[in-house]
């Protein structure tokens, strides 16, 4: 699915959000389809870009019409102080939506300073509509607009002129262009992973009534990279489970896990319990607590309201307790429709918070708040352990290849588990769309030439790890090319030709496709043509290159023969899931599908070591002799000394070389690749001496 597609279906998801009293939104025909979808791709703005959840709200923002003076939209933002003017032109395929620019006209017909000067007409003398007009009115309206700045915000393509000639367009207002880049990285993204709510300035009611000494206590700490602010306080269950309920993944940022994957662990049951259980509040007492990290952080006592307090925290995020919050979101969910006193006791009930203000030295890069976050996330979070894969899903380079990933390539990496819940549950993706964090990385390493990577998750998101595979951007349309294989594999009508070794041989699949025919000049369709070729291609081959393995002394721990001599029957014992994760497999590879050059990596010193005949044959053996020796192996008494003496004296042998050949031909590691030629065993010399299955 390409990040048009999913970009339409939001679209289209925002459309069923309208009241039936917009019945705009709601035709099935194609062009009005096209219509609504060009209005709602404002809202996708003011919903992912504002935080605007409600449809109606934002409908009021929408001023796109007949004589809108050039202006579909705007918004007043009160905390920021910023009035935004929006333009916005949707296009309806996706080559256009991704190539094609806004002309210049288009912005020059934004009426903005003839609007801000109080005209309401336009200079032919047309009213402006209704909704320019109410626009005016709520301008009017504010006290301190002189403190207000200005913005536009374009919606489309624009890449033929500067910023300086485009504030000539624009009444010398700043602009800023979403295109499709920034569109789907921007608005499209944070809805998928339902991260999207923007908000600087939380506030929390805190209750004063029980707080006999001060309602909250403040403590400095000094750290390696500056000074942290702590403040600890009680906070009603209720703040907390509205704020986890709106926010979701918003607030987790920094968390090891996503709002749904906190479901996990019977933690929660006994979280819930707690809380219900009891009129009286042992739940402060039970629950360790939960640590939010703050940018800015404000308490004020004095708010004109009897033992009450609020709370102000600046870019929140939660990074120990989230199972906690996410229980309470869940109680507060059912709270909304539940007359059996959940709402009273959230209310009445509080967690102990601890906040964490960060009022770091400026010199201090990202990287290393980041660090000193992941320090306190670590040291918190022992309540329920957090798994080092988890914890690694945080790791930077991960953060910003997972956003490459989909800007580029439109590969939808999960990082955290469960994190693209909102995106499955409204629709705008499915399953097949995504890649798991693990898969993923084990494709890379395939990718790469490692035909045998890391099985476990947790070997592969270690900081190393993530660190090799993701530090050059330039091998991310690689890893693209060896996402499409794995997904052509999944999907392929053939399986049955190597049934029992198909899952352990994928990854060694990827490695030799990606090597044969990945070339960094496939660009659009043919990278995912050049994908299915590949796979069609070297799928016929793995048989024959199974069939080779076998016939490998150097692979006899993986594949031999257990024979029977009283029944005169063998049985090959075959070890596949083994042998795809040996040493081995590289140099077969290589020597099957490169001629023996080292397309594929392999492990040093495997090559040299590998097994030979020659190691097993002894001094004084040969494949002659042994190939002489077979037919005079009597089974009733090979062991017979008499017997032992006769063959070595018919071979002109040491007896000790008839004993060592008699144990190697019937070795069930070995005695299959003493067959003269390394003859299927079917058609070799066992056949010829009478032994056959």
């Amino acid at each position: 699915m390409s990040n048009y597609k999913i970009l339409a279906n939001i679209l289209d998801q925002i459309r069923k959000e309208a009241p039936t009293s917009l019945p705009f939104y709601h035709h099935s025909e194609i062009e009005r389809v096209n219509q609504a979808r060009a209005r709602a791709y404002i809202h996708l703005y003011l919903k992912a870009s504002i935080g605007i959840l409600d449809f109606e709200e934002r409908e009021e923002f929408i001023t796109d019409g007949t004589h809108d003076g050039g202006i579909d939209g705007y918004y007043i933002d009160g905390v920021s102080k910023a009035i935004l003017f929006i333009q916005s032109k949707f296009r309806t395929t996706e080559n256009n939506f991704e190539n094609k620019e806004i002309s210049l006209e288009e912005i020059l017909k934004m009426d903005i300073d003839r609007i801000l000067q109080g005209e309401t007409t336009h200079e032919n003398g047309v009213p402006y509509n209704g909704k320019i007009q109410g626009m005016q009115r709520k301008l009017k309206e504010l006290p301190d607009i002189a403190r207000y700045r200005y913005e536009v915000i374009i919606l489309a393509n624009l890449r033929s002129i500067t910023d300086s000639k485009l504030r000539l367009l624009t009444s010398g207002i700043p602009a800023k262009v979403y295109d499709h880049r920034k569109t789907f990285s921007d608005l499209v993204f944070p809805i998928v992973t339902g991260s999207f709510y923007n908000y600087s300035d939380l506030c929390i009611n805190v209750n004063l009534s029980n707080k006999s000494s001060g309602a909250h206590i403040n403590y400095s700490v000094e750290t390696s990279q500056g000074n942290c602010d702590i403040t600890v306080l009680f906070i009603p269950l209720k703040e907390i489970g509205e704020i986890m309920h709106k926010y979701k993944n918003s607030i987790l940022k920094y968390n090891p896990r996503s709002y749904l994957t906190l479901k996990e662990g019977s933690i929660n049951s006994e979280i819930r319990r707690t809380v219900l259980k009891n009129t009286t509040n042992e739940f402060a007492l039970f629950n360790n607590g939960i640590t939010i990290l703050s940018d800015e952080t404000f308490f004020n006592q004095r708010i004109g309201q009897k033992d009450k307090a609020q709370l102000s925290i600046k870019n929140p995020q939660i990074i120990n307790g989230g199972q906690t919050a996410y229980t309470l979101s869940l109680l507060y969910e059912d709270s909304l429709n539940d007359e059996t006193g959940i709402a009273e006791k959230l209310e009445k009930k509080e967690v102990l918070v601890k906040i964490i203000t960060f009022s770091l030295d400026k010199t201090s890069s990202l990287i290393k708040k980041l660090e000193l976050i992941e320090e306190v996330s670590e040291a918190t979070n022992k309540q329920n352990q957090v798994n080092s894969a988890d914890r690694n899903s945080n790791n930077p380079l991960l953060i910003s290849s997972q956003s490459a990933l989909f800007n580029d390539f439109g590969l939808l990496l999960e990082r955290k588990r469960g994190e693209f819940y909102d995106g499955l549950r409204y629709g705008y993706i499915d399953k097949s769309h995504i890649i798991d964090r693990g898969i993923f990385m084990r494709i890379s390493f395939s990718s790469l030439g490692f035909p045998v990577p890391p099985k476990k998750e947790k070997q592969l998101l270690t900081e190393e790890k993530i660190n090799t595979v993701l530090n050059d951007s330039t091998n991310f349309k690689k890893y693209f090319f060896g996402c499409l294989l794995y997904s052509e594999l999944q999907n392929l009508s053939n399986k049955n030709k190597f049934p029992e070794s198909f899952s352990s041989a994928i990854f060694a699949i990827i490695s030799v496709c990606s090597a044969k025919y990945f070339n960094e000049s496939l660009e659009g369709e043919n990278i995912k043509i050049t994908a299915k070729k590949a796979i069609e291609e070297i799928s016929n081959e793995w048989s024959k290159f199974e069939d080779s393995i076998v016939e490998q002394l150097h692979n006899h721990l993986y594949f031999n023969y257990n024979y029977n001599y009283s029944k005169k029957t063998y049985r090959l014992n075959s070890k596949f899931s083994n042998y795809y994760r040996s040493n081995n497999l590289a140099v077969d590879l290589n020597n099957f599908f490169f001629e023996g050059n080292n397309s594929l990596i392999e492990e040093k010193g495997t090559r040299k070591g590998l097994d030979t005949i020659e190691k097993f044959l002894g001094k004084y053996l040969t494949l002659d002799l042994i190939a002489k020796l077979k037919p005079l192996i009597n089974q009733a008494n090979w062991f017979d000394e008499t017997s032992i003496n006769e063959t070595a004296d018919l071979l002109q042998l040491d007896p000790r070389a008839v004993i060592t050949g008699i144990k190697l031909i019937t070795s069930k590691d070995y005695g299959y690749y003493l067959t003269g030629e390394n003859e299927a065993l079917a058609t070799g010399a066992w056949q010829k001496s009478g032994f056959s299955g």
